[in-house]
């Protein structure tokens, strides 16, 4: 019985030793909560001059307040590096293990404010990057993102389906200004591709591989001439114009003229 007792007093003593190291955790926990909570609020309102900052270098990156033409000195290593920027700020709960509702409401908006700004940097780094490649079907110098040109003539080894590849991507960007100049310079991009498509075909027949084909003659010669005909917009006969003569030149060198 005596045994029973004092196995039973041991018990007692270790279930109050643990309470007490229990509650001591759960103290120690509290605390150092609290600790991370106050800490928190001090760096979030340091931040909000930055935030301040950042929400100004995001409007500068468009031309208008509805975020739709970029601005002509926006470029995509400027637009990632801002994202960057504001993706590093440490504003929301979730960044010190907090819980939302425990930090003050003007706070917790920090982090609403944070995701709004990196919703505005990715649509303008996703327009910024689909104007580099639009631009990189034309010649130098050829798009103005401000206006449309009209004259804008196709790099010679555009492909067609890059052209279209652009326009399946233009076409889930926001209603706007913007996607319907992309839209200009795609269909021009298509348009001119279809016109080119014939006399290119023949060019790439009658030259493989930098040689001269051997059925290549003065009748293939000009029947690839008479193609130039069917082209309709000037910049881009010119452009093609310049690579039937480079054409000339091959065959006359290679006898075959």
């Amino acid at each position: 019985m005596k045994k029973i007792g004092k196995v039973f007093g041991l018990l007692l003593i270790a279930a109050i030793s643990l309470s007490i190291v229990v509650f001591g955790y759960k103290v120690y926990q509290h605390k150092n909560y609290e600790q991370r909570l106050a800490s928190a609020q001090v760096t979030i309102k340091q931040q909000s001059s930055k935030m301040d900052e950042l929400t100004k270098q995001v409007n500068q990156l468009f031309t208008d307040e509805n975020d739709d033409l970029l601005n002509p000195e926006t470029n995509t290593e400027q637009i990632s590096d801002l994202k960057t920027q504001i993706n590093g700020m440490r504003v929301s709960a979730d960044s010190y293990q907090l819980k939302k509702q425990d930090l003050p409401q003007e706070d917790a908006s920090f982090a609403d404010k944070q995701a709004e700004l990196l919703r505005r940097v990715s649509q303008a780094y996703d327009k910024s990057n689909l104007q580099d490649q639009i631009a990189a079907l034309f010649q130098a110098d050829a798009v103005n993102w401000q206006a449309l040109n009209d004259q804008a003539v196709i790099n010679l080894d555009t492909k067609a389906e890059k052209v279209t590849e652009l326009l399946q991507k233009v076409s889930e960007m926001p209603e706007g200004n913007w996607k319907n100049l992309a839209n200009g310079y795609l269909n021009l991009a298509q348009d001119e591709c279809n016109q080119a498509a014939t006399t290119l075909d023949m060019i790439n027949q009658m030259v493989i591989n930098g040689q001269v084909a051997e059925n290549a003659n003065a009748d293939t010669y000009a029947q690839l001439v008479n193609t130039l005909y069917t082209v309709k917009h000037q910049g881009l006969s010119e452009a093609l114009e310049n690579k039937v003569r480079e054409v000339k030149t091959q065959m006359q060198a290679a006898g075959k003229m």
